[in-house]
């Protein structure tokens, strides 16, 4: 077993960390990990016996030539990490059997990432001589905020999504985002790390071990103590801002839990659609300033024109002159505009509603994943989703493929959108819209707020709401590993974040990360959020960002291949 200490211990990582996460959900487990790491960046092992390759075959080469690949160090830290991924995001496949062609190379290039890690905290160690308990870290971040920006990005599966529902240990969030509590816990664990190889290793060196094991308390204990300082202080402004009767609005979060495979049936999104304005109706007794539907519920598309559209013919017969276009643009806009209108009145309530959007524009037509806000009289704003899912709403090049290639089928292409999505709440105040997993990119939701913050009218909107679908996946840990996002965008931001979901489940979250209200999982309910918007401005007010930012530049920078002073030879 000595040949495969890489794996063995990779895989006892590993195993730590998964329990940390969705759905064991025993978040502490997340200081274990790093410690197994550290003997991976520190340690030197045996070479892995290159094979025989005389005398053999083509295809007997390559089996022997990926065996050695596999017994190498690396090749057996990727083997243990990517069985990690690949149950992590089993998931991933629910919604379509096609998908399963992209799981494969996802959870391999994830793997990769870990392996940029382990390669760049060996070299920060071995060849800049740069401290082991600054090298962990800094590698870690600096991969972590590649791992989440490259081909968009996937953010799932990060150490600091294991205390999502902890609010005390996410109050770092604050000062350097969701990077600053993964960086928090790499130095917590890597202290104890060093202090446990210094205990074990030979020779001894007891005093390093308990120096690395008291730091790593030390940091646990002011890590846990400003979390307590931080949520007690948020609360108390929040307790303050509600006591004042005239600020509390009052938001109906809506909630179904239909799940649905793709493509869905039109009964089904048709049936989705009745249960969601019984939802309505249900809310509106209650009187709230807002209603909000979740994302892709409403079954009927919103169409849209742009200033000189062109339509098709509705009998197809010619192209419609100016005029013609005109009186069928219009007649469908007010047709719309009445229907709403008409159902409107009967709810008595403004509405964020989850839908399609087709807009004509005069060269082509567009397809939007939006949120629309609908007001009694005529008031609709639109929010088209900007951060869109690979595979889910666009191929990459897709228009360089052919209609019938299979994944091009498993989505109707959307375009990505371009205005914001600001919306007014109860005449005082403002919320910004997102829509599904532009949540879970913490520059994606702080690029919007600095956009709105330097317009040329500043706006800094009151709170933050999310309208999402996890209907496509049954109910599973998808949903929990995207609800573990909300905690950190609210602490990060210090606004009241708001989430009606599909599939899911709906809550409201504090400036503090605090969940104050939710919906059962897997029920059919009106989640009520009564709050008082407050205005709490972060540390760093977004700046903090950057921290994985600069992270990510030396772990580029340390691969790179600086030539090697040659060694001068003294003549006698």
């Amino acid at each position: 077993m000595k040949h495969y200490k890489p794996f063995l211990i990779t895989l006892a990582s590993v195993l730590f960390f998964y329990l940390s996460l969705p759905p064991a959900n025993l978040a502490y487990l997340c200081f274990l990990p790093p410690i197994f790491w550290i003997f991976l960046i520190r340690g030197d092992f045996a070479p892995a016996e290159k094979p025989d390759l005389s005398g053999s075959g083509f295809f007997v080469r390559f089996i022997k030539r990926c065996g050695y690949l596999c017994r190498t160090f690396y090749g057996q830290i990727f083997i243990a990490d990517l069985i990690f991924w690949g149950i992590s995001i089993s998931w991933l496949p629910i919604p379509h059997p096609a998908i399963w062609a992209g799981w494969a190379p996802l959870s391999i290039v994830m793997a990769f990432y870990f392996l940029l890690y382990i390669a760049a905290a060996r070299r920060f160690l071995r060849r800049w001589k740069m401290p082991l308990f600054l090298a962990s870290p800094l590698a870690w971040i600096g991969m972590e905020w590649l791992r989440k920006h490259i081909l968009t990005g996937f953010s799932f599966c990060s150490l600091e999504h294991a205390l999502y529902l902890h609010p005390v240990m996410i109050q770092t969030a604050e000062w350097a985002g969701e990077y600053g509590v993964g960086a928090l816990i790499m130095l917590i664990a890597t202290s104890w790390g060093i202090g446990l190889e210094s205990f074990i290793s030979v020779p001894r060196r007891p005093q390093k071990g308990i120096v690395g094991i008291l730091g790593g308390i030390l940091l646990l204990a002011g890590m846990i103590a400003y979390g307590f300082y931080a949520v007690d202080k948020i609360d108390r402004i929040c307790a303050r801002a509600d006591a004042a009767a005239d600020g509390k609005i009052n938001i109906a979060l809506l909630q179904d839990s239909t799940y649905y495979h793709f493509p869905i049936p039109t009964e089904t999104t048709v049936a989705v659609h009745q249960h969601y304005i019984s939802l309505t109706e249900t809310a509106a007794r209650e009187k709230p300033d807002l209603i909000v539907w979740p994302e892709g519920t409403f079954a009927y598309p919103y169409y849209d024109f742009e200033p000189g559209a062109k339509i098709p013919s509705p009998t197809g017969s010619h192209p419609l002159s100016a005029e013609e276009t005109e009186t069928v643009t219009q007649k469908i806009k007010d047709d719309q505009k009445d229907q709403i209108e008409t159902w409107l009145k009967k709810v008595g309530v403004p509405v964020i509603l989850g839908l399609i959007s087709t807009v004509y524009e005069p060269d082509r037509t567009r397809v939007y994943n939006s949120a629309l806000y609908c007001a009694e009289g005529g008031s609709y704003l639109r929010y088209d989703k900007r951060a869109r899912v690979v595979f889910g709403e666009f191929v990459p090049f897709m228009e360089y493929l052919p209609d019938s290639f299979p994944i091009k089928t498993l989505c109707e292409p959307i375009s990505a959108g371009k205005r914001l999505g600001l919306v007014p709440v109860a005449s005082k105040y403002q919320a910004l819209v997102s829509i599904c997993f532009e949540s879970c990119y913490a520059r994606f939701v702080r690029s919007q707020l600095d956009e709105l913050k330097n317009s040329p009218q500043p706006v800094d909107p009151d709170f933050l709401i999310n309208i999402s679908s996890d209907a496509w996946f049954f109910g599973n840990a998808e949903n929990e590993f995207h609800n573990s996002s909300y905690p950190l965008r609210a602490v990060e931001t210090r606004k009241y974040y708001l989430v009606a979901s599909h599939g899911g489940t709906s809550l409201g979250i504090t400036p503090s990360g605090r969940v104050f209200t939710q919906g059962k999982h897997g029920g059919q309910e009106v989640v009520m959020a009564r709050f008082t918007p407050v205005k709490i401005r972060p540390f760093l007010d977004g700046k903090g960002l950057w921290f994985g930012v600069i992270c990510s530049w030396p772990v580029v920078i340390v691969f790179l291949p600086f030539p090697r002073k040659k060694k001068t030879v003294k003549e006698n």
